[in-house]
């Protein structure tokens, strides 16, 4: 298992990583959500490969970001 830090500005979050699975701690503010988007990216990992999300708060400005997290049904 790999845990890496994600500096999106005012928020933190972490990317778990074990084997093909990749759980998101986190997916900071509507205004980081390019910074989230480029940090993943580095990583090898678009959004919807995601494995799973945790929210760590429920301000209405941090679950902006989710949406983009949405896979395909097909």
């Amino acid at each position: 298992m790999e845990i890496k830090h994600l500096a999106l500005g005012m928020v933190n979050a972490y990317l778990v990583k074990q084997q093909d699975n990749f759980f998101l701690i986190d997916t900071g503010t509507a205004m980081s959500r390019s910074k989230l988007i480029k940090a993943l990216e580095k990583e090898g990992i678009k959004p919807n490969e995601l494995s799973s999300l945790s929210l760590r708060t429920a301000i209405l400005i941090i679950p902006a970001t989710v949406h983009i997290f949405k896979r395909n049904s097909e």
